[in-house]
């Protein structure tokens, strides 16, 4: 009984205490280039589905600026594709400013400093690469910066509360 109690008290003397924690270091800014950012690599999202969509045999056009969903009910329905990735500047400032090489952290940077700014919740989504989104937004900004897209938004139905708060 001496032994496991010997044992027992020199295992817990071999484990060392906790540290302190550290704090996070600011997290580095992804470097760009605005000539990037106006001339991007390869072909748009408009591109692809548009010529995704083109009929060989047919001879009508697809416009450039909108695509035929696929719809059982409606064969004709159309939807208008916006060509313009930013309507806020403001918001296309913060993007640029926040994009780091890790999506988690540019996402949660983003957010935070968009709602310190608007005060009100945005949506951030980034990927690497180039993606595909449909949201309907009051204010909304893409960007691209060092091969990382981030999209932020702020959707109409929190625009339509906030605005709602305002007048009360």
């Amino acid at each position: 009984m001496k032994c496991l109690i010997l044992i027992g008290f020199v295992g817990a003397a071999i484990i060392p205490s906790p540290d302190e924690p550290k704090p996070l270091d600011e997290p580095p800014l992804a470097s760009f280039s605005l000539d990037e950012l106006e001339n991007p690599r390869g072909p748009t999202p408009t591109d692809i589905t548009t010529k995704a969509n083109v009929k060989s045999n047919s001879d009508i056009p697809v416009s450039r600026k909108r695509v035929r969903l696929h719809s059982k009910s409606s064969k004709n329905r159309e939807a208008e594709i916006l060509e313009r990735k930013c309507n806020d500047q403001n918001l296309e400032e913060i993007l640029m400013r926040s994009i780091t090489p890790s999506l988690s952290t540019s996402k949660m940077i983003i957010s935070e400093r968009a709602s310190r700014d608007y005060g009100t919740v945005f949506d951030v989504i980034c990927a690497r690469g180039r993606f595909s989104y449909y949201v309907e937004a009051s204010n909304y900004c893409e960007v691209t910066v060092g091969g990382i897209t981030c999209f932020a938004y702020r959707s109409s139905a929190s625009s339509r509360v906030a605005a709602a708060a305002e007048r009360v």
